[in-house]
């Protein structure tokens, strides 16, 4: 028994301050040890969890699973992969774990020694990548790269309308096809070697070219990049890759080599804004260069240098490109992005590529994408916003209010404001009116809080407003603001309505921001003042 209880009391000491959560769990099922970090992420205590069964704390989709895993540590001698599985706390929440599990022997009993790490906030990052890409891909059906999924094998599992339309088949035809059905023989070994080097390093590889044969037998010329893809546990269940047909692309630049005089057809006749430069200096500029830059041909040609035309961010990278590109020009890349500017000091995002003429000049293509640009700019604003105000919208809000819950900026003061008659104003009036009663308080909420304060449209006639590193005394001076400007906005004869909002508020500990309880307390404060109001028939009334 004393070398027993020696043997456990070196184990414990060892196990008890790590970070991960260990445990030992005899044949019987139940455990033996627990360390504090068990108990932490469970929410049993030592005691209670010395007295039940392990499955206990295993989410129903896992046990026998992990049934079947504890039954292979029992029968098999040496060590089995770890592995992702998903338990369940005190408090009926879900966890997701990652477990090392092994055989030992303490004092002649043999159990399973468990060493398992919370990976739940990895597993939400997962989860919302997930939810991102699935946005990504339906941005993707619109676009006109081609977009493709495959699986480990190279077979398709999907593909958007424009590589379906590049290749030539119905996007039926084209799911569960294999690169070697129309990739060149030659091509489809390259094919192969790039994948699998993906496979291998983990790394996307940028564009390489990929000779392919469309269902009409026409062989086109395409740009790829491919990258993993992974499934929720984890690991590597395929490739994803846009495409982009270069067909055209190819052939100009074989033809730029042997014809001179189709060259300057070509240059000249492009509707992509096109520089010829001899190290630094412009030596050559087409019509649509002029048409982006401002200038025309004469200004320019070996009297501008083209760093001229580009923003001050981005000169130090391009300028590294230039040197680099003179010594070896495959060691840069010959396709990026960077800020244009124009003769009227104008902004506009280009997108160059570059390519080495045989006379060693650079040939510098040039895309305004600043319209691409703006939409995307767009669209990630609509993805945080609120439409009809501009606030911040509900998902943006959870996440800032989240955030906060470990940061240094305690105390945190949260404000609740639902708009008073706002149904009477829809009901009576319409929509329409009730929009503008909404952008107008709005506005009212966002003009009196600090540019660091979060202020978001929650729902249709709430609103709530976060108050980093604020006390109380800070708070009511905030809601003081918003009452004056509301009684300012009210004495004002030319507005068609009187504005009426309910607020409630609540203050965090110096040290501790339990979000759901702060949410709860300024909401229950928000609605006994909204009771108060309506007692003293205080209700919106229109002009």
């Amino acid at each position: 028994m004393t070398d027993r209880k020696t043997k456990f009391t070196d184990f414990e000491a060892l196990a008890e301050n790590s970070p991960l959560a260990i445990y030992l769990v005899g044949t019987d099922g139940f455990f033996r040890y627990v360390n504090k970090k068990v108990c932490e992420i469970s929410g049993y205590s030592r005691d209670e969890l010395l007295n039940m069964e392990w499955t206990k704390l295993v989410h129903p989709e896992f046990r026998e699973f992990m049934l079947g895993q504890v039954d292979k540590r029992f029968r098999q001698k040496g060590a089995l992969p770890k592995y992702e599985f998903k338990a369940i706390n005190k408090d009926g929440s879900e966890i997701y774990m990652e477990g090392h599990f092994s055989l030992v022997d303490i004092g002649g009993e043999r159990c399973i020694l468990g060493q398992v790490l919370d990976i739940s906030d990895r597993k939400k990052m997962e989860i919302e990548l997930k939810r991102q890409e699935e946005s990504l891909r339906r941005v993707l059906e619109t676009s006109n790269l081609g977009y493709f999924e495959v699986d480990i094998a190279g077979n398709f599992l999907y593909v958007n309308d424009a590589l379906a339309k590049m290749f030539g088949y119905p996007k039926k035809e084209l799911i569960g096809m294999n690169n070697r059905e129309y990739s060149e023989p030659g091509d489809a070994k390259k094919v192969y070697k790039v994948f699998n080097k993906v496979y291998r390093e983990g790394k996307p590889v940028t564009f390489f070219d990929w000779k392919i044969k469309t269902k009409k037998g026409k062989k086109i010329v395409v740009e790829t990049s491919v990258d993993l893809m992974y499934n929720e546990k984890g690991e590597k269940i395929g490739f994803r890759g846009i495409v982009r047909d270069v067909t055209r692309e190819r052939e100009i630049k074989k033809e730029l080599e042997k014809r001179e005089e189709y060259y300057r057809t070509l240059f000249e006749g492009s509707a992509s804004p096109t520089i010829i430069v001899d190290g630094y200096k412009i030596v050559d500029a087409n019509k649509a260069f002029e048409e982006l830059s401002g200038y025309n041909r004469e200004e320019i040609i070996g009297k501008l240098e083209w760093a001229k035309f580009v923003d001050e961010k981005d000169l130090p990278r391009m300028l590294e490109y230039q040197q680099k590109r003179q010594i070896d020009p495959e060691s840069v890349p010959s396709m990026y992005e960077f800020t244009f500017i124009d003769r009227n000091k104008n902004k506009k995002d280009v997108l160059i590529i570059v390519t080495l003429l045989p006379d060693g000049n650079f040939l510098a293509s040039l895309l305004d994408i600043s319209e691409r640009k703006r939409l995307e700019e767009k669209l990630r604003f609509i993805s945080f916003h609120d439409p009809l105000t501009g606030l911040y919208n509900r998902y943006y809000f959870e996440e800032e209010f989240n955030r906060l819950e470990n940061s240094r900026c305690l105390p945190v003061a949260l404000i609740i404001a639902d708009l008073d008659g706002l149904k009477y104003v829809n009901d009576t009036f319409g929509h329409k009116m009730g929009d503008e009663y909404i952008k107008a308080c709005a506005e009212i909420l966002k003009s009196n809080v600090r540019k660091s304060d979060v202020v978001a449209r929650l729902g249709g006639d709430e609103f709530g407003i976060i108050l980093p590193k604020s006390d109380e005394k800070a708070v009511k001076k905030v809601i003081s603001r918003i009452n004056d400007a509301i009684s300012k906005f009210n004495k004002n004869k030319k507005e068609k309505f009187k504005i009426s909002i309910s607020m409630g508020y609540a203050v965090s500990s110096n040290n501790k921001l339990e979000n759901n309880k702060l949410f709860r307390d300024a909401d229950n404060a928000m609605y006994l003042e909204k009771q108060r109001r309506k007692k003293r028939k205080e209700y919106i009334c229109m002009r």
